[in-house]
């Protein structure tokens, strides 16, 4: 967003107290009733299968209304109605470096202070994700 030159402000966030689809309708339900939004970003997509449902309880369409990305494509995201956008992740990757890390952190504690890894990530498109709707 802010590439584009657009605010992001705290009312755009939606804070989840669980990472479930439950909590996913309740972060939708904030976003929906305290923004104009018309692209919800999940935390991961579990939490965004929420979403999906909770637009789909308010009558709401995705994408036509409103796109949906999720993070991770876990097997489901394209089984769930609309198949959902999705970055994808090398999650057995993770797993290796996170079990090195680990290692390292118990050989050595002082080794593993301040130091990140990141992984190549891919957006998988479907069809949760269109262009943002028209508005007069």
């Amino acid at each position: 967003m802010l590439e584009y030159g657009l605010p992001v402000t705290d009312d755009l966030i939606a804070v989840i107290d669980r990472i479930d689809a439950d909590q996913g309708r309740v972060a939708a339900g904030q976003l929906l009733e305290g923004t104009d939004c018309t692209a919800i970003i999940g935390f991961n997509d579990l939490v965004t299968f929420g979403i999906l449902k909770e637009l789909r309880t308010r009558g709401i369409d995705c994408p036509d209304e409103i796109s949906v990305v999720g993070y991770s494509d876990v097997p489901a995201a394209d089984l769930v109605y609309p198949p959902l956008t999705t970055v994808a992740v090398d999650h057995y990757q993770m797993g290796v470096e996170a079990a090195r890390l680990l290692l390292d952190m118990i050989d050595d504690p002082s080794r593993s202070v301040g130091r990140s890894v990141q992984f190549p990530v891919e957006l998988i498109e479907r069809d949760s994700t269109g262009p943002a709707p028209e508005h007069n």
